[in-house]
């Protein structure tokens, strides 16, 4: 009652009340699955629409299961239902900022990552980063995915800043430029700056930071 922002006094608990309080884009949904649950009584999930007693308009995830009677016909449903209002609009919001984000590393040239530097491995990069070498993320990890692959595509008088990223050092900062071709063969100038720390998962040193194009 107190998640849909009523009293129990002020409706009656039937189906047909409670669909009057959906969003009507998302009452036929509601009958659709209120159907399969009454011929099989399978397990069920969805999100959907209310506009609680207060008049705010809320968004719920219900699972449920319907129980057979001795026939073997569902009889009773059991489920939860959750607002997730609020998660919602926090993964919206967080989708938004990372949209917001690539955009500007696409147009900065730049891409993220974090490295193992104990055992020499890329451990994430972002797309963006991927791309700087013209390849996806599994190409990236499987091709470049160590300071040894790329040193291997970089010449000889870059090896020195190559020293530089994968100095296994806690809290420790660099700043750094080389150059590297990417999978075409195009050699390329970039600039790399990180800051190694402690990994509290794993305890090994890692890096993280961010790499651009300066081509």
């Amino acid at each position: 009652w107190r998640i849909h922002g009523l009293a129990p006094q002020e409706v009656a608990p039937t189906n047909d009340v409670y669909v009057q309080m959906l969003h009507p884009d998302d009452q036929q949904k509601f009958r659709d699955v209120e159907t399969r649950l009454k011929a099989t009584g399978a397990p069920y999930e969805m999100d959907f629409r209310i506009t609680r007693g207060d008049g705010e308009e809320r968004v719920f995830h219900e699972i449920g299961v319907a129980f057979l009677d001795e026939t073997g016909r569902p009889a009773r449903a059991f489920g939860s239902t959750q607002d997730v209002t609020e998660r919602n609009r926090i993964e919206a919001t967080l989708r938004e900022r990372e949209a917001l984000l690539r955009q500007g590393a696409r147009l900065g040239h730049f891409g993220t990552w974090v490295w193992d530097l104990v055992e020499d491995r890329c451990l994430f990069c972002s797309e963006e980063m991927a791309a700087l070498y013209g390849m996806t993320v599994e190409g990236f990890l499987r091709e470049r995915g160590s300071h040894r692959r790329i040193l291997a595509e970089a010449p000889p008088e870059d090896h020195a800043a190559f020293e530089e990223m994968a100095m296994p050092e806690a809290e420790r900062t660099y700043d750094v430029e080389f150059r590297s071709k990417t999978k075409n063969g195009d050699l390329r100038y970039f600039r790399e700056i990180g800051r190694t720390f402690l990994s509290e998962t794993t305890g090994r040193i890692c890096s993280i930071g961010v790499t651009q194009d300066i081509t």
